[in-house]
This record gives structure tokens, sequence and C-alpha cells, in this order.
């Protein structure tokens, strides 16, 4: 049961300090490394995904003080700011690659086609497509 509180607490201490330099108030370190939790969250909290995180609370009267701090946390949860950079690159990295293979079926397809028909002029322009193509792809 500590070790929960301990990382309930250090989650809260991360946000607050999310929080806190998206207002601009003051910029320190989270303290990702305070917990177990907070380190394996460290890239969904610190803005490489989109994340989404959900408060349960309780209309019990019961409740009311559990539900209320609950509800002061989602406060201060969405004052972070978050944006998927990190995933937005992958992507283009990923179209790059992609076309970057496009490139190299056209290029083998030509070849063969070329070297099927024994055209040697056929061959060369061929060759010369694959290479200037292979220089503008790097």
């Amino acid at each position: 049961g500590a070790a929960i509180n301990k990382s309930l607490t250090t989650l809260s201490s991360v946000i607050r300090s999310l929080a806190e330099t998206a207002e601009g108030k003051k910029a320190t370190l989270p303290p990702f490394r305070d917990s177990k939790l907070t380190w394996i969250l460290k890239e969904s909290l610190s803005g490489n995904s989109k994340t989404l995180m959900m408060a349960a609370i309780s209309p019990s009267a019961e409740d009311y003080d559990e539900t209320m701090s609950t509800l002061r946390f989602a406060q201060t949860l969405k004052k972070v700011q978050l944006s998927a950079v990190a995933s937005e690159q992958n992507m283009l990295e990923q179209r790059m690659q992609e076309e970057a293979m496009r490139i190299k079926v056209v290029a083998i397809s030509t070849l063969q086609r070329a070297m099927k028909s024994r055209n040697t002029v056929e061959l060369k322009a061929a060759i010369e497509t694959a290479k200037s193509e292979a220089v503008d792809s790097t």
C-alpha cells in the first residue's frame, strides 16, 4: 500500500510540475525518477505521445473529499500541454523509407525489363535512371 501511495504522490508532483511549466510559472524538471510509475509513464507524460487520463468520481456524499481531490487533480492535469512531435517525426521517416523502397522497386523492374529485352541502349538508360534516383533518394 505504501508504494502505491508514494507512486501516486510522485505522479501528482510530476503533473503539478508539468502544469506549472505549461503556465510559465517555473521551469523545474519533473521528478520522473522518484517512482517506477512515473518512470514508466515518462514518455507519455512528457509530450511524446497523445495521452488520455480519466478521473473516476463518485456521487456519494461519503466520497465527497475523495471526489473533490480527484477533481482538483484533473483540473491541474488539464493545464499540462502535450504535443506528439516524436510520433509525427517517426511517421515522416516511415513515409521517406516507403518512398525509397518504391523507387528501388521501380528501378529494379526497369533494369529487369531492359535485361530481358537485351536492348543495350535501354539497359544503359535504365542503369543511369536507377543511379540518378538512388542519388535523389538519399
